[in-house]
């Protein structure tokens, strides 16, 4: 019997061919016909060859149809734009310094301006980076200085122009341009040479037809292009307009934490210019990657540049802040103590701890003039920093590898930092079980590990001020007696040191340490919930440190460490304690090594 059926069930080279030929087959004059060694072979694997590379070209391209499933970065970002979103250009890291003149080649003047542009060099470790001034900064003569207090933005100055005509494209033709510092400025004619400044906007909102504004987009060769109104929505350019962008090209994220800045503007400039850091560089930040890009782009699309939800928040954050790296946002009704009426936003920088003043109302001042529901009040916070204590004792077989115990030691160590500090944002967990797991796979002679987590809590006092401490941890304590202890510190009229502690029924206990091994309980300073980890300790004046800093000292029922809100989990390796030791069938009493 004839067989006409066609099979699709494979669409690799073997199977094309073997579907071929069992199509032929089906077919009467083909019946008997050995297929081997034939030159009708040879016609079947160019027939399957050509079938497999067009059916491979037409699923990769379905993919980069679809921005889930896009591989490439081209496609990324024309797929992100048919929904509104622009990828985020690199940003280049800034700084705050202060520039003391003199002796300027004996012009004393009363007052002297240093121009915008004026550059300066930074240094990251043994990298040095450009820098230059954003705005000219005036200075008047005062004993004999000028000083200026100046902010500066890594990152070369570049300038050009376009002519306008009705074909007119105005391309940044630069991959690595801080979008974000782009001046952009129109003349009316060659012959005209004053202009106008546009401001870039990424929304509609007060726009209207005779507004001085531009519009960014990305094309596929991933450089920025510039594009202006219609007359109905923005300004229209005009024939003859001559179109000048000013940019910066970025060095992103590498310049961060330039601490040390020098004149470059001569080889006398060290001598003449003395420079301090008023704030290291910070805020750098890469262009947006394929990830992020497929990440924020639908969200950017549901939040419709207005903040109701937290996911809304947290997307209009992300995608016009780029120095910022995760975002934590509440309402007022979820915080300790409850604030109705208000939503709470924190926000953990790249490679910072902390944000800015300046940068936190500039986001308070994003989110609350049009994009923040009426009556709702945004407050922005710092995150708490939570220290994970690490104590592991780990056994290993000797006849499985040539590794010391040091060896092992430092593997099993740079393992449990390398997870932790992955952690290093907010609202990413700690989980005990993945910890155990790493330590046993860190090696391959190791065959087990019994290792115990505490937290450890940093507190910030005010010397000589009487303070109270709030501490959310979010994590139960452990309920019995000393469950949390601090290091020690002094108190007014003592001279004694003295530590927090507690007792089993939930009170913060003030101990006097009055000689070695002698405490004397001082009374009730404070309350502990042990269910919800919520500590509060009454006002106290401490007016020295006897340790190095104040921090406390947690044990927890359970080790896994969940963060809400605004915690941050991290380690410290002296916080890391790891004893190796040898396993003799069964025998686990010789210590080989412990270093913390």
């Amino acid at each position: 019997m004839r067989n006409n059926l066609i099979k699709v069930d494979s669409l690799d080279f073997d199977g094309i061919k073997a579907n071929i030929k069992t199509f032929l087959q089906g077919q009467d004059i083909f019946s008997d016909y050995n297929f081997e060694g034939s030159a009708l072979s040879t016609l079947i694997d160019v027939f399957a060859y050509n079938l497999h590379y067009h059916s491979l070209y037409t699923n990769l391209a379905l993919n980069e149809s679809f921005l889930d499933s896009a591989s490439k970065y081209s496609s990324a970002v024309s797929l992100s734009k048919t929904i509104g979103y622009t990828a985020k250009s690199a940003v280049s890291a800034r700084a705050k310094i202060r520039v003391e003149m003199s002796d300027i080649d004996g012009d004393m003047s009363t007052v002297i301006t240093l121009p915008k542009g004026t550059l300066f060099r930074g240094t990251v470790g043994n990298s040095e980076y450009i820098f230059q001034t954003m705005y000219a900064k005036s200075a008047t003569l005062n004993n004999g200085k000028y000083v200026f207090d100046v902010d500066i933005i890594e990152g070369t100055a570049i300038s050009t122009y376009y002519v306008n005509n009705l074909e007119s494209t105005f391309v940044i033709p630069n991959e690595n341009v801080d979008i974000t510092a782009l001046n952009v400025r129109v003349q009316e004619n060659a012959g005209n040479i004053s202009s106008q400044s546009f401001n870039h906007v990424t929304d509609l909102l007060g726009v209207t037809g005779q507004s001085r504004v531009y519009f960014v987009k990305q094309r596929e060769d991933l450089f920025y292009e510039v594009y202006f109104g219609n007359d109905v929505i923005g300004k229209a350019l005009s024939p003859g307009n001559v179109v000048f962008l000013d940019y910066i090209i970025s060095r992103g994220a590498a310049a961060n934490n330039a601490g040390q800045f020098y004149y470059a503007g001569g080889y006398r400039g060290d001598a003449l210019y003395k420079v301090t850091t008023i704030m290291n560089a910070a805020g750098g930040a890469n262009s947006e990657s394929i990830e992020s890009i497929k990440y924020n782009a639908p969200r950017n699309y549901v939040a419709q540049n207005r903040a109701v939800t937290g996911t809304d928040y947290i997307t209009q954050i992300l995608q016009n802040f780029p120095y910022v790296e995760s975002v934590s946002v509440w309402g007022g009704e979820e915080n300790v103590p409850p604030r109705y009426g208000s939503v709470f936003l924190c926000m953990k920088p790249h490679d910072r701890t902390i944000l800015s003043n300046a940068e936190k109302q500039e986001i308070k001042n994003f989110i609350g003039e049009k994009r923040s529901m009426l009556a709702i009040d945004p407050i922005v916070v710092d995150p708490i920093y939570t220290n994970i204590v690490v104590k592991t004792g780990v056994y290993f077989d000797a006849s499985k590898t040539n590794k010391t115990a040091n060896d092992l030691n430092v593997i099993v160590k740079n393992s449990i930092l390398e997870y932790i500090n992955g952690l290093n944002s907010l609202h990413s967990s700690f989980r005990y079980s993945s910890l155990v797991r790493l330590i046993d796979n860190s090696d391959t002679s190791i065959v087990s590990n019994i290792t115990s987590i505490m937290l450890k809590q940093k507190l910030i006092p005010s010397i000589g001020v009487a303070e109270r401490y709030q501490i959310q941890l979010n994590n139960p304590v452990e309920k019995k007696a000393n469950s949390i202890l601090s290091s020690r510190f002094f108190v007014e009229d003592s001279s004694n040191r003295h530590f927090f502690g507690n007792d089993d029924k939930g009170n913060i206990l003030l101990y006097e340490n009055a000689q070695p091994g002698v405490n004397i309980n001082k009374g009730v300073v404070g309350k502990i919930d042990f269910n919800t980890g919520s500590i509060s300790i009454d006002a106290i004046i401490i007016t020295a440190l006897y340790d190095a800093e104040l921090v406390l000292d947690i044990e927890i029922q359970s080790y896994d460490v969940i963060p809400l809100r605004n915690t941050i989990i991290i380690s410290d390796a002296k916080d890391i304690t790891v004893n190796i030791y040898a396993d003799y069938d069964g025998s686990t009493d010789k210590i080989f090594s412990s270093v913390k």
